[in-house]
C-alpha cells in the first residue's frame, strides 16, 4: 500500500506544532480536471467516452445507490438504445477489470445493489471530498484565527486549490447532475481563493498580497468579497485614500452592471476607513 500524507486538518500540540493527519489509501479518483484513478500512484489507463462518463457519474454519487435509469440517462443522455441494461452492464464489467473494482480485500468495488450500482470507495480517495474538507476545516480556523490557525488553514487552503487541475468533471460535461456540481464546485474554489487572502490577512501580508487579490479580481469582478479584502489590504498598507478609491470604483461596477448598491460590509467598510476606525 502507498503512504499518502492527506494534509486534511492538523492536530495542534500545545506547543503550537502541527502534525498532519495521515490517511491510507491504495487507489485515489480525481474529478477535479480530467478523470483520473491512480493505484499505489500508478495512472490507470481508462478508455475515453462511457467508461470515463460512466464512473463519473457514480464518484459523484459516491456512498448512494444510483439506479440504473439514471445512469443510463447521466452517460448515453437522449441517444436511444436497443438494451439499455445490457450497454450499461458492459460499461460495468469494463470498469471493474480496468479499475480492479472488487479484485480484493480493502480494494474499492461496484456492486449491484438491487435495481442500481453503488460505488464503494472510502470518501478521502476522492480529490472533490478532500477539497471540501480542506476548506472547511480552514474556515472553523479562521473564524477567530491565531497566527498558527492563520498559517495552517493558509497551508489548507493553498493544498485545497492545488488540487484543482482544470474544469472539473469533464468527462460528464453535458449531464445536468456535472452541470449542477460543476457550479458549485467553481463556487467553492472561488470562496476558497477568498478564505486563503483572509488567512494572508490575518498573517499581516497586506502588500504582499494586493497583487494576487488584483488578479483574482481580474478573474471575478463582481465578488464583493475580494474588492473590501483588497480595499482593507491597501488601506492596512497605508494607502488609504487609494483603498478608498477602490471602494468607489467597486459601487460604481455594482450600479452599471447590477443595478445595485455595495452591500452591507463594503458599505462599513467604506464608513470605517473614513472614520479611520481602530478595528481596521
Amino acid at each position: 500500500r502507498s503512504l499518502i500524507a492527506l494534509l486534511s486538518g492538523c492536530q495542534i500540540a500545545e506547543r503550537g506544532d502541527c502534525r498532519p493527519v495521515v490517511t491510507l489509501t491504495v487507489v485515489e479518483f480525481a474529478i477535479l480536471g480530467p478523470l483520473e484513478v491512480r493505484d499505489d500512484g500508478r495512472l490507470l489507463a481508462i478508455r475515453q467516452g462511457r467508461p470515463r462518463a460512466l464512473l463519473t457519474a457514480l464518484l459523484l454519487r459516491l456512498g448512494k445507490v444510483a439506479s440504473a435509469d439514471a445512469l443510463v440517462e447521466e452517460v448515453w443522455g437522449e441517444q436511444v438504445l436497443a438494451d439499455a441494461v445490457n450497454a450499461l452492464q458492459v460499461q460495468v464489467s469494463y470498469l471493474r477489470r480496468a479499475v480492479g473494482l472488487g479484485s480484493g480485500p480493502g480494494r474499492p468495488a461496484l456492486r449491484r445493489v438491487g435495481a442500481g450500482y453503488l460505488l464503494d470507495v472510502e470518501p478521502e480517495s476522492l480529490d472533490a471530498h478532500r477539497f471540501e474538507f480542506l476548506i472547511r476545516s480552514a474556515a472553523e480556523r479562521l473564524a477567530a484565527p491565531r497566527p498558527v490557525d492563520a498559517k495552517v488553514a493558509r497551508d489548507e487552503l493553498r493544498a485545497a486549490i492545488g488540487l484543482w487541475r482544470g474544469e472539473p468533471l469533464q468527462d460528464l460535461r453535458d449531464a445536468p447532475s456535472a452541470v449542477a456540481e460543476t457550479a458549485r464546485l467553481e463556487e467553492l474554489r472561488a470562496a476558497a481563493l477568498e478564505y486563503e487572502i483572509d488567512a494572508r490577512l490575518a498573517l499581516g501580508e497586506h502588500e504582499l498580497a494586493i497583487p494576487a487579490m488584483r488578479q483574482l479580481i481580474a478573474a471575478y469582478p463582481l465578488r464583493e468579497r475580494l474588492r473590501a479584502q483588497l480595499a482593507l489590504a491597501l488601506y492596512r498598507s497605508g494607502r488609504q485614500s487609494e483603498a478608498l478609491r477602490e471602494l468607489d470604483a467597486t459601487r460604481r461596477l455594482l450600479v452599471q452592471e447590477l443595478g445595485v448598491d455595495p452591500g452591507r460590509e463594503l458599505q462599513q467598510l467604506h464608513r470605517a476607513m473614513l472614520e479611520q476606525a481602530p478595528a481596521i
